[in-house]
């Protein structure tokens, strides 16, 4: 699968984009780890909300896993200045975008978890484990059935040598638009969306308990009051991400216009794509107290193993 681009000279500065991409890569795959681990081995972290944390931990880790193969092809490439494309590059754009989707569409399910915690509290069968499982696997059955065409039909992801990778030309634009509405669009508009309604919801609930001085209803304020801030931090999260993918949309509006992007479009936007997935981890853990206090008691407890050890090699040597 070809393009129409010309072929063009292998660039000093490839290289040196290509170890910001891998560098980028490999610490959201430790990050994304770290998190699994955490959550993993603590049975105090097995719960509803941790579990949806997990999943989008574990999309995060597929995703960078993803981007750290096309930054070692393009390493690769770049060094042995190879400008031909391999049987799996298609495969690769393939899973590019069934990651980033995922990742989109975990984030979707959280804001759907905080709406039912605080609209269904009541139903235990609507926030049990069961429910959002297959939510998680809905989720992903979706994110690997929608780009599948696009693997199927023939020239739909070709290969672009001024990049040395293979995605879907910006130059199709119905494909681009129905890529960034799966991808994008969707998922980011329900989470808007559920965020307006809860805080519909929650001045409701406001109103009603300054009419009903009850304790039920105020400890049920309460918990709205937290679901929604932890809901705004998704928001956030959301916010942060398409901000870092500024590049790559606007590379996509540009070729909606007929409009020749700059020849290393793809390169670029991959640079902001990677660092913002580390990024993105980092938040996740700061805004996720139960693995941040996790991640901290344990450097701290590390950190009193090792003073006593200090101390006893100071009494031996006087003794």
């Amino acid at each position: 699968m070809t393009s129409n681009f010309s072929i063009p000279l292998i660039e000093p500065w490839y290289i040196a984009v290509d170890i910001i991409l891998i560098t980028a890569c490999v610490t959201a795959i430790v990050l994304s780890l770290l998190c699994l681990i955490v959550i993993l081995l603590n049975r105090q972290l097995h719960t509803v909300s941790n579990l949806l944390v997990f999943n989008s931990c574990l999309c995060e880790l597929i995703f960078s896993s993803v981007m750290l193969a096309v930054a070692g092809y393009l390493c690769y490439s770049d060094i042995h200045q190879l400008t031909v494309p391999t049987p799996l590059c298609a495969f690769r754009g393939y899973f590019g975008y069934t990651t980033v989707a995922a990742q989109n569409w975990s984030y979707l399910i959280q804001a759907i978890h905080r709406y039912i915690c605080v609209v269904h509290h009541h139903k235990r069968q609507q926030t049990s484990y069961h429910l959002h499982i297959c939510f998680i696997v809905i989720q992903w059955i979706y994110c690997i059935l929608f780009p599948l065409p696009l693997l199927l039909i023939p020239t739909q992801i070709q290969y672009i040598p001024a990049n040395q990778m293979c995605q879907v030309p910006i130059f199709h634009s119905l494909q681009m638009m129905y890529l960034a509405l799966c991808i994008y669009l969707t998922p980011v508009i329900s989470i808007i969306i559920i965020y307006f309604l809860l805080v519909k919801y929650v001045n409701k609930m406001a109103r009603q308990q300054q009419q009903q001085q009850h304790q039920s209803t105020h400890i049920t304020l309460f918990q709205a009051r937290r679901q929604l801030s932890m809901l705004k931090r998704i928001i956030l999260l959301i916010i942060f991400l398409v901000t870092c993918c500024g590049p790559y949309m606007s590379f996509v509006l540009i070729g909606f216009r007929g409009t020749d992007p700059y020849v290393y479009h793809f390169r670029i936007a991959y640079i902001f794509l990677d660092l913002s997935v580390v990024l993105v981890m980092v938040a996740i853990i700061y805004s996720t107290n139960n693995i941040r206090d996790t991640l901290f008691r344990s450097n701290r407890i590390l950190d009193t193993s090792k003073v006593p050890s200090i101390n006893t090699r100071e009494t031996l040597g006087k003794h």
